[in-house]
């Protein structure tokens, strides 16, 4: 999504430091710096189409601020049917349990662990649009 890509165009991931510089019309001038650390943010695609357009073919989840990462992805009986640590990782939609079906609904889990220490947990579902 643009937005995951613009926010972390915009931020840097790691601890930096913001300056404010103010001066008037006398010449008068000052600063004023501020440590910062971003607040870690899962950006987490709702579906997907793997039909080879190169377009939204896999599913990836995009992340601001994260240190440690850990993904799980579910069929409708919940099985396992992909799992990563990796954030550059990304699932094409196949089901080794049915892998000749064409369900569309999947479950994931999200365990994540911020730069800053916060612990986020997302789970929701997966439109696999074939």
């Amino acid at each position: 999504s643009n937005t995951a890509e613009s926010y972390s165009d915009f931020i840097h991931e790691d601890e930096h430091t913001i300056t404010l510089e103010v001066s008037n019309e006398f010449g008068c001038s000052d600063n004023f710096e501020l440590p910062f650390q971003p607040s870690p943010k899962l950006f987490v695609p709702s579906a997907f189409s793997p039909n080879a357009d190169k377009v939204n073919d896999a599913f990836k989840v995009k992340a601001l601020a994260i240190g440690q990462f850990h993904l799980e992805i579910f069929d409708r009986n919940g099985r396992s049917v992909f799992e990563t640590s990796d954030l550059n990782s990304t699932w094409d939609g196949h089901d080794p349990n049915y892998p000749n079906d064409n369900y569309p609904y999947y479950h994931y889990g999200i365990r994540a662990t911020g730069k800053n220490g916060e612990a986020l947990i997302e789970r929701g579902t997966i439109t696999v649009l074939r």
